[in-house]
Order: C-alpha cells, then structure tokens, then sequence
C-alpha cells in the first residue's frame, strides 16, 4: 500500500511544522536544565533546612508537652500528698480538742462534784443545828409540861389533856434526818 506523491502532496498541507513551537519547547527545556543545574539543589537545601527547622519545632513542642505532662502529674501527687496531710492534721486537732473538751468537762464536773460534797455537808450542818434546836426546843417544852403538871394536881383526865396539847404543839415541829 504505498502512497502516491500527488495523495502525499494533499496531505502536505495537513502536516505543518511549527519552528517557533519547537524553538520554544527548546528554549524551555534549556531554561528548565540552567534552573535546575543552579537553583534547583539551592532551593532543595533551603527547603530540606526549612523542613529540620519545623520538625525541630514540633520535637521541642513535643518534648515540652511530655514535660509539661511530667510537672502535671508530680503536681497531682503532691496535691493528694497535701490534701492527705491536711486530712491527717484536721484529724490531729479535732482529736486534741475532743480531748481539751473532755478534760475540761471532766473538770467542771470535778468542780461539779465538789461543790455538791461542800452543799451536801453544809446541808449536814444546817440539817444537825435543825434537829438541835428541835431537840433544845422540845426539851424547853418537856421542861415547861413538867413545871404544869408540878403547878397543878393532876389527875387522869388532865394528864391526858397535857399529853395532847403536847403532841399537838409536838406535831407543828417537822422532824428532819
């Protein structure tokens, strides 16, 4: 299957070759060579060096977030520790007030006790001066009945009167132990 020259020349028209294209494609891959010859490992280096300097950044945020994490957990133990102590040392000083309180109360009902002991003898005092004036009193009656029935002869019928006045006069005396 071969061609004729007269179908090649009708198709000649259809094939058409652009010098100004391939003298720019030639042009581009000849700046694209000179760029990368001398720019390409400059802006590799700055970009390589940029990129150490944030992975620096991001291992220096990662460590000071592992310290941070550190300090936060010592700072935890300490607070427990703290609020243990604080718990014990509470502890401590209601047990020592509610020992202050029971030795004053145990003192106050000492003084309590006491004082109850000195009322109570007191009482005793008043109690035995009582019974002796009641005794003096009723030897003072008993004295006065016996110079009645010497005044006056007696006979059953006043003797049973006198023993009754006696005992009523007797009976307005309380009689206290």
């Amino acid at each position: 299957m071969g061609y004729s020259l007269i179908e090649i020349a009708e198709y000649k028209d259809l094939v058409y070759i652009d010098w100004n294209l391939i003298f720019t494609i030639g042009n581009t891959l000849i700046l694209f060579f000179i760029l990368k010859h001398f720019l390409y490992e400059k802006v590799k280096k700055v970009l390589n060096s940029r990129e150490d300097e944030i992975q620096k950044i991001y291992d220096d945020a990662n460590q000071a977030n592992e310290s941070a994490q550190s300090l936060k957990s010592n700072y935890e133990v300490q607070i427990a520790t703290v609020k243990e102590q604080s718990a014990e040392i509470i502890k401590t000083a209601t047990k020592k007030a509610q020992n202050r309180t029971d030795d004053m109360l145990s003192q106050a009902g000492e003084k309590a006790s006491a004082m109850m002991l000195r009322a109570q003898s007191q009482i005793d005092i008043e109690k035995k001066k009582a019974v002796n004036e009641i005794k003096d009193e009723m030897a003072d009656l008993a004295i006065l009945a016996a110079e009645q029935v010497l005044k006056k002869e007696m006979n059953t019928a006043d003797n049973e009167k006198l023993i009754n006045d006696f005992i009523e006069n007797a009976g307005d005396i309380k009689w206290q132990n």
